[in-house]
Parts: structure tokens; sequence; C-alpha cells
């Protein structure tokens, strides 16, 4: 079970979802082929300030395995991301100094 963020969702919230499976599903065929027919999926959770919170679930044959998943998975993800020009924004935030 992985946690992740989406920033700012625009009309390629979809499409990032469906980037988001796919990596999964790729690292799923790498750590734990025998276990491909278990989809990965992904829910919905939670609305913050500058994104929409999801959880990605993505099944592994060992407890340990959960570790490497992640790390290849968020490698992968990162690296498909910048392929595909897609860009994570990062929260601005005014400060005023009144003196």
């Amino acid at each position: 079970m992985l946690g992740f963020a989406v920033a700012q969702p625009n009309l390629h919230f979809l499409n990032r979802q469906v980037l988001t499976v796919e990596v999964a599903k790729e690292v799923m065929r790498e750590i734990a082929p025998e276990l491909i027919a278990n989809e990965p999926y992904m829910r919905f959770h939670t609305f913050n300030a500058y994104s929409i919170d999801f959880t990605l679930y993505m099944r592994v044959s060992e407890f340990f395995d959960q570790r490497i998943g992640k790390h290849l998975f968020v490698k992968k993800l990162h690296k498909r991301f910048q392929r595909e020009g897609i860009q994570i924004p990062f929260p601005v935030r005014d400060i005023r100094y009144i003196a």
C-alpha cells in the first residue's frame, strides 16, 4: 500500500491516474509476476489545500517486497512523469511582513 498526492488537478488528471496505474503494473511484473492478475488500483481519500491525496494498492509476494516495490514505483513514476512532461507543482504561499 502506497500513499501519494496529486497536486493541482486539471484536465490531465485522468491521464495521470492511468499513468500511475500503468507504472504500478510495470513494477508488479518485475517483483511479483505471478500476482499480475490482481490489478493495482487507486482510491482517492482527501482534498488538501494543494492536492488530492490517494492510496495506491499493489500486490507483492512477500512482506519485505513492499519496500522494494515502493522504491521502484517512485523511481519509475518520476521518470515516466518527466518523459510525459508532467510536472508536480509545489504549493506557494504569500507571506506578508507588516512593520
